[in-house]
């Protein structure tokens, strides 16, 4: 498929050698790819490896919004993968003898593996081996055609954030340019990011070069290890270590660039200085373009002529992209829609958490809904909140102290109010990382409820409440304080809504 139709395949028993380990080969492969085709044979089931790129490539799907076709083959069917029947069932006879105090990692095998098997795909035993070739074929072609409508891509809105992005790349064609995209995690940075690069025409920039998730590459790899993967594909050479470093820089200033580096943190910026001899203008030819993807405004004011703040999803298109993955229509029935319309308020435009509360809800029936939304704050929380976690732990102690006290007592409050309590500059400073917005049209501190939702919870989970540093219900604050001897750094109680009243 790849010679015939001219497209760019990755195929793990050729592109990557036998023996490497999952990481961070093939997960970057994995994370490039704008498709996945995923092949159940008789032994798929039997691989550690295959199951964990599964484990990955579902990762993706949600993450970036990307499609997984799943080819049942050789006799096997999806109920085979959905339920870990025939071959599926003895490989994991077997995997649970080798892996016997692992039982999470099975979990999330299993998991995958009934994900991916109610997914739309093709079944070998109905159609010919010839046709279902040609027909896998096809549906690549029409997934991956550059004209695809969003929603078919479950990419919604995305559209004019790529319009808004073409004109920062356009501005002042004859100088080399570097663009960031500044948001809170989930936001759409990723996306955004990888679908401007597919979409760049290779008559326009003769060298093209996506880094995915740069700062956690950096924990795996050299800068150099990075470097000589970026000259291999500009360059189009197998060997850049073998070039003289001179003669890479001599026909680096002579190839017209795009290159796109994503989650940039304050902590990766000196190897993204070394790594591109910084300041970039100096390294590639004129016109050459680069995106920055980062949490951190304040890295991207340093490295970027422009940024460009990616926003979130407005009511109507945060609803036709959680019905997307609800239901796999662009608008729900209308027995759900109210129930959708709550789902909707919560995510608050976040398009990570419509996707993942998305996939949640789809196929369930109507009293399961009703159940499930009574717990929607904790529903799938895992899957958010290890992202929003990766910024909160960047954060000093004193940052981290701030952020909790937001997300406890003062979102919402006066801007005034909270920076008379707060410091101000770690105020500014978590609005620089994302982490809180300020509103100052009306002067109001705005946190998002899902990071409200996260500082909470690490507070909530100071289980001993001799330990407990914040308190704000009022019924549990005064029964604490009725019962118990405690040091406590911060109370912060209204009563304007409370029937408590002492």
């Amino acid at each position: 498929m790849n010679n015939e139709k001219h497209i760019l395949t990755y195929k793990d028993d050729v592109n990557l050698k036998r023996g490497d380990i999952i990481e961070p080969s093939l997960i970057e492969a994995i994370e490039r790819s704008s498709l996945y085709v995923v092949i159940f044979s008789p032994n798929y089931a039997t691989s550690r490896w295959c199951l964990d790129e599964l484990v990955k490539i579902l990762e993706c799907t949600k993450k970036y919004g990307r499609k997984m076709i799943p080819v049942f083959y050789g006799g096997v069917t999806p109920s085979h993968v959905r339920n870990q029947e025939a071959s599926y069932a003895d490989a994991f006879v077997e995997h649970k003898a080798k892996f016997p105090n692992d039982e999470a990692k099975l979990e999330n095998w299993k998991a995958a593996l009934k994900e991916a098997a109610d997914t739309s795909g093709f079944d070998s035993q109905s159609r010919p081996e010839s046709h279902l070739v040609k027909e896998v074929t096809k549906r690549v072609l029409e997934a991956i055609r550059p004209n695809s409508s969003p929603i078919t891509e479950g990419l919604v809105g995305i559209e004019s954030e790529i319009e808004a992005v073409d004109k920062l790349l356009e501005t002042d064609p004859q100088r080399n340019r570097v663009i960031g995209f500044w948001g809170m995690p989930g936001i759409g940075k990723t996306t955004l990011a990888n679908s401007i690069f597919q979409k760049i025409d290779p008559d326009v920039f003769e060298g093209r070069h996506y880094i995915p998730d740069f700062a956690v590459q950096l924990k795996t790899k050299t800068v150099k290890d990075l470097q000589n993967e970026l000259f291999k594909v500009l360059l189009r050479d197998d060997n850049p270590q073998d070039i003289a470093f001179g003669h890479k820089l001599s026909r680096l200033r002579r190839l017209r660039a795009f290159v796109v580096i994503d989650d940039v943190t304050s902590a990766s910026m000196q190897a993204l200085e070394e790594l591109l001899d910084w300041k970039f203008c100096n390294l590639f030819g004129p016109g050459s373009r680069m995106i920055l993807t980062s949490t951190n405004q304040q890295v991207l004011i340093n490295a970027c002529q422009e940024v460009h703040q990616v926003p979130g999803l407005d009511e109507e298109k945060a609803l036709q992209l959680f019905s997307f993955y609800a239901f796999k229509k662009d608008q729900p029935p209308d027995e759900y829609k109210e129930r959708c319309e709550k789902v909707v308020a919560y995510c608050g435009g976040n398009p990570l958490a419509l996707r993942v509360l998305g996939v949640a809800f789809y196929k369930k029936k109507l009293d399961l809904w009703d159940m499930k939304l009574e717990k929607l704050r904790t529903l799938h929380k895992k899957d958010i909140q290890d992202l929003l976690m990766i910024s909160y732990n960047e954060l000093s102690r004193d940052e981290q102290s701030a952020f909790l006290d937001i997300a406890c007592f003062f979102n919402h409050e006066s801007y005034d109010f909270v920076t008379r309590v707060l410091d101000e500059d770690l105020v500014t400073n978590l609005a620089d990382k994302s982490l809180v917005g300020i509103d100052y049209s009306k002067g109001k501190i705005e946190m998002h409820v899902l990071l409200e939702d996260l500082g909470q919870d690490i507070v909530e989970a100071e289980t001993d409440p001799q330990k407990r540093t914040r308190w704000w219900e009022v019924k549990d604050t005064l029964d604490l304080l009725a019962k118990n001897k405690v040091n406590i750094e911060f109370i912060y109680i209204s009563f304007s809504n409370s029937n408590y009243l002492y």
